[in-house]
């Protein structure tokens, strides 16, 4: 709570395998633990802490979020969705989970890792909603206009009143 992640990992990393499993305040420290690691960028420290917490607290949104961004900070795409598919109540290889999982990706800018995502919900979607919108705007920041257009107006296609996919095919 004093916004110093290092210290509070410094000084609970060397008490919680002291603290009898499943106790309130070893579930408490395994959480600060994971959140800490998490805000400081260490990400694969994180996982195991968030991991331990979230089978005590499976509906706690906050932590389901860490652990997926965590995830896919750490190239472990599969085990995003599967967390991110169940925050959402989504089959975890539904063509849903698939996109929302890779507009976390994108807003992680971790692009190839969110176009292989959106082509797996096309592959089981051809008409998922979003997924040729967030393929154009990828391809658009990169510069490849052909690319962009032809992504954005198939988005229109399926989905005609995205107003978004309008304003980017006018860009």
């Amino acid at each position: 709570h004093a916004d110093e992640p290092g210290k509070a990992i410094e000084t609970l990393s060397g008490v919680v395998d002291r603290l009898k499993p499943d106790s309130l305040e070893r579930r408490e420290t395994e959480q600060v633990l994971g959140l800490a690691a998490y805000v400081v960028g260490r990400f694969a420290d994180a996982i195991p802490r968030l991991e331990a917490t979230r089978r005590w607290a499976p509906e706690n949104l906050e932590l389901t979020y860490a652990l997926g961004q965590a995830y896919i900070q750490t190239q472990r795409g599969d085990d995003a969705r599967r967390v991110i598919a169940a925050a959402y109540g989504v089959p975890e290889d539904s063509a849903a989970a698939h996109l929302v999982t890779a507009q976390m990706m994108v807003r992680l800018e971790m692009e190839e890792q969110a176009t292989a995502e959106l082509k797996r919900a096309l592959a089981k979607d051809p008409r998922m909603p979003n997924a040729n919108y967030l393929l154009g705007q990828m391809a658009l920041f990169r510069g490849r206009i052909a690319d962009a257009i032809v992504l954005t107006e198939r988005e229109l296609i399926s989905n005609p009143s995205h107003s978004m996919a309008w304003s980017q095919l006018g860009d």
